[in-house]
């Protein structure tokens, strides 16, 4: 039995060993092509993040921000999990912090340049000129949203009033000018970071595998989409992600008023600062349904009982902020969707080519190799994948194809490396359950390829523009 068992050890090892062989090759590949600035890597015809050479300094920088990290990984093998996860947070804020410091003009003054570019965002912009009208209040803005929203700028069209609330009240407390404009940024980094353990404790409710879930928090914590786009708020739409999916989790596995109380005030608060959360209606749809094939008539008529008071809850939410306010939630989302469709027509995007081009930019967002161990994962876990009935299984296959129906359906086109950054929690999943059947001396090395790949891309592409004066020509 000893000998059997060494035996399996030996050979687990040697495999590990050709699959991050595999993960090296890969990394080497791309960051050989990003490094030549190789013509398409970077996006399509039609859309193309644009090249720039950032100093060396970058990649020791890089590697001290990392070190918590690092920490964390020998913490958590000594079981010492609520220390490990800090140190992902602390890494993930300090790797976001000195992408961003290190780029023109030096240090956080960027932060400031990005935030008050009405042509970038918007939400600043709007929140100060809301503030210079002093006959104005909160709820007669909120009243008026659906008629005025159009005349926002930037991204800010295209939003419910949450973002550009969360703008105001710093605005409000701080006055206009750097200070609110920092602190606002600094503010989306931290909420950024929480996706971190955010995610752990996602994957840890949904999989029920804590190993799995620290290996796909730790593999998030160094992609690129998460770190490089700050200060937008793209990246903190990836915590109220993995919060929305881990209340969803608890309400559907435990029944109860409390679980689906918390899940439907997590919708409303998302719903009130993007609509883009609406995508994951397929997963709760998809997830609720298998629930009910594996567990029992019995238990979907419960997990569905709980599902309709959450969604109670969050109609009875905007109900009472319509009655204090007046703020309409549904005509709001009507002339935002029509908006939407009608700047989507002069890009021009050509289909179905954009279809394949955004899952490249989402696989590029998550570090080329995250593609590779999903791979690796349906190669070890064989049949099962496709048709195993556990919670690890159940958890692969919906988020998979919450994915795929994104992409098939070209629900967020264009900028998938930004838009769809809400989706990789559930990437993390199968890349998560991979990882941690790998020993921990070539895990360590997967999460070096990694960081090396997002340092590359950060050396060489830019992902918020700020004009020639700071970033070159485009």
């Amino acid at each position: 039995m000893e000998d059997g068992a060494a035996a399996g050890i030996i050979d687990g090892a040697m495999n590990g060993r050709r699959k991050l062989l595999i993960i090296a090759i890969v990394t080497a590949v791309m960051a050989a092509l990003i490094l030549k600035h190789q013509p398409g890597v970077n996006g399509p015809w039609y859309w193309k993040w644009p090249w720039r050479q950032m100093s060396f300094w970058l990649y020791p920088a890089m590697a001290l921000a990392a070190a918590p990290f690092v920490l964390g990984q020998f913490l958590w093998s000594a079981r010492r999990r609520r220390a490990a996860v800090a140190c992902l947070f602390a890494s993930t804020l300090l790797l976001m912090l000195t992408a961003l410091a290190l780029q023109p003009p030096t240090g956080l003054r960027r932060i400031a340049l990005i935030v008050q570019n009405a042509a970038v965002t918007g939400y600043y912009t709007d929140a100060t000129i809301l503030h210079d009208q002093p006959n104005i209040r909160t709820w007669e803005w909120l009243y008026q949203f659906p008629d005025v929203v159009l005349m926002l700028h930037h991204h800010a069209r295209y939003k419910p009033p949450g973002l550009m609330l969360y703008y105001l009240t710093l605005v409000s407390v701080l006055g206009k000018g750097k200070a609110a404009a920092t602190v606002g940024g600094l503010g989306i980094a931290l909420i950024a970071s929480a996706a971190v353990p955010a995610t752990y404790a996602m994957l840890r409710r949904l999989g029920g595998d804590d190993d799995a879930a620290f290996c796909g928090a730790s593999f998030l914590s160094l992609c690129p989409s998460l770190l490089l786009f700050l200060p937008m708020f793209d990246q903190a739409y990836v915590c109220f992600a993995a919060v929305m999916l881990m209340l969803y989790a608890a309400t559907i596995q435990r029944p109860g008023w409390r679980s689906a109380c918390a899940f439907g005030a997590a919708m409303a608060l998302a719903l009130f600062v993007s609509y883009i959360f609406l995508i994951f209606g397929f997963f709760f749809l998809v997830y609720w349904l298998l629930h009910g094939i594996d567990r029992g008539k019995r238990a979907a008529v419960r997990s569905g009982g709980a599902l309709i008071f959450a969604a109670a809850v969050c109609c009875g939410l905007y109900a009472l902020l319509w009655l204090f306010t007046g703020f309409d939630p549904i005509a709001t989302l009507r002339v935002i969707e029509k908006a939407q469709t009608e700047a989507l027509i002069p890009l021009m995007r050509p289909f179905p080519q954009y279809l394949l081009n955004d899952l490249l930019d989402f696989v590029m967002g998550s570090g080329y190799i995250g593609i590779v161990l999903v791979a690796m994962y349906f190669t070890t876990r064989g049949r099962e994948a496709f048709v195993g009935r556990t919670p690890r299984d159940r958890l692969v296959q919906t988020a998979l194809l919450q994915i795929l129906v994104v992409a098939a359906a070209g629900l967020l086109p264009g900028e998938a490396a930004r838009l769809w950054m809400l989706l990789l929690p559930l990437l993390m999943a199968p890349i998560g359950l991979e990882l941690a059947t790998w020993p921990m001396r070539q895990r360590l090395g997967v999460y070096a390829c990694l960081w090396l790949i997002t340092v590359v891309i950060c050396q060489n592409m830019i992902f918020i523009y700020m004009g020639p004066e700071f970033d070159g020509p485009k």
